[in-house]
């Protein structure tokens, strides 16, 4: 089953900031990550049941959505840190690695929402960008990261939307 257009519009969001070069990016990321988990574990719940409308905690909701082992505690802490950020500690920041695995644990989520076929109606460029991130994330290869980044820097590489494809080409002088 395919997660709904909506879910995969906000991650589409989300993966669009993560790949700014913006301040605090990470910390943006993060933080709306978190709140799609939430929004996320709702959504599938009130597919099952449509009177699903109760105001109750993350870890209540991840019970209900079959959600445990290390995936429920990696997103429990992490929502225990993005409290503390946005309530006690704004000076907070986000490491890129930090922030990588939590947009990973999302899909992760997703597929043990709605199945191994969650994400299959998302575009090319969402796939392709989750194998960027993973190249973040903790289980990423610096050395493949580093070439990566090395290769952007020195071609200036931009996106650019053909119809309904992305190409890129060299950024012009």
């Amino acid at each position: 089953m395919q997660a709904p257009m909506e879910l995969l519009d906000s991650f589409e969001s989300i993966l669009s900031i993560f790949f700014y070069d913006i301040r605090q990016k990470e910390r943006s990321v993060f933080i709306l990550v978190d709140n799609l988990v939430e929004v996320s574990c709702k959504a599938r719940l009130r597919e099952r049941n449509k009177h699903f409308n109760r105001n109750i905690g993350l870890e209540e909701i991840l019970k209900i959505s079959s959600i445990g082992g290390e995936l429920k505690k990696r997103l429990l802490r992490r929502r225990k840190e993005r409290n503390s950020m946005q309530h006690d500690l704004v000076a907070i920041t986000v490491s890129s690695e930090h922030c990588a695995d939590s947009v990973l644990d999302l899909c992760e989520l997703v597929k043990k929402l709605w199945g191994k076929y969650a994400l299959d109606s998302a575009h090319d460029w969402i796939i392709c960008s989750l194998r960027i991130v993973n190249l973040y994330s903790r289980s990423g290869d610096p050395d493949k990261r580093i070439n990566l980044e090395n290769y952007l820097e020195k071609f200036k590489w931009n996106s650019v939307i053909e119809g309904e494809e992305f190409t890129f080409q060299p950024a012009l002088e």
